[in-house]
């Protein structure tokens, strides 16, 4: 596994398993890096894993624009597919990663073979106008005022429905590290202006919506059912005591199901 740089405005990326296999591209939340996926890397044997760093996070350069949406994520992404010589694909998205999966496997059907909405959020695209600007004004001042990374440090236990071994909370901890404030603010735009169950009703792919049912940050009721809501032919299941992340809080039982569905 290791770090590949990218060209300007051409994300970086981990990587692992052989280049000629069929491939799983994993992205994180907006509180993340592509380590956060570090418990996925190496579970699929027969595949090639890649978990990217979006614009903004890790070693990736910024978006050229200040106030992005997830179709100019989900173009990145492209970019970077395109720049590993890779066609179709299955694609994992946790979190904030949701809009930017769906915008890529609406644009371009052909290159999704089945898409995973992991903890999912649906956006605020939704919300009226102002409502929205007040929330993103709010979010903005909290990460400028206290910092990105003590902001990230007193988020983090509401992510989790129960504690971590040692050795993954340590790696949920070097996960966020790579989270700049640029990127997070241009995150934080392209997930306000978010409508992501409008935008998942023009998926044609085998889709499955996973969430834990204790899910504090997007509470079920109001993302991942209202996605389920949207796209009726998606599989929905629940983690019982499990929280935002179900990669992290339980990835053996969330590797398995993902193997089972994008090899269905």
């Amino acid at each position: 596994m290791s770090a590949i740089p990218g060209q300007p405005y051409l994300p970086t990326f981990l990587a692992a398993g052989s280049p000629e296999a069929r491939t799983l591209v994993l992205l994180h939340g907006i509180g993340s890096t592509a380590l956060g996926w570090h418990a996925q890397l190496q579970a699929f044997p027969g595949r090639r894993v890649l978990a990217w760093n979006a614009p903004g996070y890790g070693d990736s350069m910024p978006l050229p624009s200040t106030q992005p949406v997830a179709q100019d994520y989900a173009l990145a992404l492209l970019k970077l597919l395109n720049s590993q010589d890779l066609g179709s694909i299955a694609l994992v998205a946790s979190s904030w990663g949701t809009p930017i999966a769906i915008a890529l496997a609406a644009l371009h059907p052909a290159r999704i073979t089945h898409l995973v909405l992991s903890g999912p959020t649906a956006g605020y695209g939704a919300l009226p106008p102002a409502q929205r600007s007040a929330l993103l004004a709010a979010r903005g001042e909290r990460a400028r005022t206290a910092g990105i990374s003590a902001m990230l440090e007193q988020d983090a236990p509401r992510l989790l429905a129960t504690d971590l071994p040692a050795e993954r909370r340590l790696q949920h901890v070097l996960a966020r590290q790579g989270v700049t404030l640029e990127g997070y603010l241009q995150a934080l735009h392209a997930l306000a202006a978010a409508n992501a169950p409008r935008a998942l009703r023009d998926v044609v792919c085998p889709t499955l919506i996973v969430y834990g049912e204790q899910d504090a940050i997007a509470p079920p009721a109001e993302h991942a059912l209202r996605l389920a809501e949207a796209l009726p032919s998606a599989q929905l299941h629940a983690f019982p005591r499990c929280g935002h992340l179900p990669h992290v809080e339980l990835p053996e039982r969330f590797n398995h199901l993902v193997e089972a569905f994008i090899d269905s």
